[in-house]
């Protein structure tokens, strides 16, 4: 595989345990992207899907997206830092059916993209994203000196 295909992948996998930090890592990993791309992409397909919930916490400007604007190519302006949580159960169990739609559809407006998910659903996220994943970043075992340090990236 030559470095320009590499550079082409935008898809970020963060996965981990319950309470591992893998929320704390998909944001601060979002957060640090949008300060230095033009346009961020977040799925956040965990089971408490709170990474809305701290980036407002944190005062960080996003956008709430839907899977139905993201799959009807919904023309937000570039610069954009957008995140997508399921509203309801229908969709949080359409979670993989939805990827692989969106990268038939492509995300060509998005420069990064953060897929959160639990670790459940690994299995089934990587072979859907197999020839788009830049990264996979897998959390097992929290430390507070970690989310301390990572605090810096949401601020």
């Amino acid at each position: 595989m030559d470095a320009t295909a590499l550079h082409d992948r935008k898809f970020f996998i963060v996965s981990g345990k319950s309470k591992s930090g893998a929320s704390t890592w998909c944001s601060a990993l979002a957060c640090s992207a949008s300060k230095s791309l033009n346009s961020v992409l977040v799925l956040d397909f965990s089971k408490n899907a709170d990474i809305a919930y701290t980036l407002k916490e944190c005062n960080v400007l996003f956008n709430t997206v839907t899977m139905k604007e993201l799959l009807q190519h919904d023309t937000r302006a570039d610069n954009s830092f957008d995140v997508l949580t399921p509203c309801n159960d229908k969709e949080y169990h359409q979670r993989i059916n939805f990827i692989r739609k969106l990268t038939t559809l492509g995300v060509s407006k998005y420069d990064s993209v953060f897929v959160l998910t639990e670790l459940d659903d690994l299995a089934d996220v990587v072979p859907v994203l197999s020839l788009e994943i830049k990264k996979v970043i897998l959390t097992l075992v929290p430390r507070y000196t970690d989310i301390i340090e990572l605090q810096e990236f949401i601020d």
